[in-house]
């Protein structure tokens, strides 16, 4: 079996970096994605994906990325966690845990058209 992402999309939020107290770095940033396939008469519809940077390259990363019109292909493993709302109940999510991030950049128009 593999578990292997590669999305490719837009920082949709200014990425949320913590700091631990043992110093662990860890970055947060949901990642807007136009999804390939629509319907005829529609607009395309975009996922925001949970994204989660951890270690050094959370470090590395934190100030180079903004919310914002730059590409960016991130690479990782499609996780879930369970989460406790505030009612108590317990809520499945999915995100994906980075292993390797590029910043591609700016598309211009044109380019958009045929993307």
């Amino acid at each position: 079996m593999m578990n292997h992402v590669e999305l490719i999309g837009r920082v949709s939020n200014d990425p949320k970096l913590e700091v631990s107290s043992k110093g662990k770095h860890s970055l947060f940033f949901n990642l807007a994605v136009g999804r390939s396939y629509v319907k005829d008469g529609e607009d395309r519809k975009t996922d925001f994906i949970p994204i989660s940077v951890f270690g050094k390259l959370a470090e590395l990363i934190a100030d180079k990325l903004k919310k914002g019109p730059e590409l960016v292909l991130v690479e990782g493993e499609l996780q879930t966690w369970n989460k406790e709302k505030e009612s108590g109940a317990r809520e499945k999510q999915m995100g994906v845990t980075v292993n390797r991030i590029l910043i591609l950049g700016k598309l211009d128009r044109e380019e958009r058209k045929i993307a």
